[in-house]
């Protein structure tokens, strides 16, 4: 009996360490380029909405990573954090509107 849960441990160890890892390619082509982000005010409160729902769920009112960082800086954070937050697109387009707006130029 010991066997066969040390068999199937080791495994479920195996297929978990042999699972395909997300790319960074695959998660920063999840946020849009700034050209494609609207700059609608709009658009920029849905954001902000999604942002203290979302995100500081987790992360607390972190707003000085945003301003200390310009957009494309925190794109691949945002993009790994977009999937665990299951955003839509229509969100994450809201979302980029918000950080685009207030991150450093």
């Amino acid at each position: 009996m010991k066997k066969v849960i040390l068999s199937a441990f080791t495994a479920a160890i195996v297929l978990v360490a042999c699972a395909p890892k997300a790319s960074p390619a695959k998660t920063e082509s999840l946020m849009p380029a700034i050209s494609a982000i609207s700059t609608s005010q709009s658009a920029i409160d849905a954001g902000h909405a999604i942002f203290t729902t979302k995100c500081t769920k987790c992360h607390g009112a972190k707003t000085n990573y945003v301003a200390k960082h310009t957009y494309d800086e925190a794109k691949p954070v945002m993009a790994s954090m977009v999937q665990k937050a299951r955003l839509s697109p229509e969100e994450i387009g809201q979302l980029s509107a918000f950080l685009l707006a207030n991150t450093k130029k």
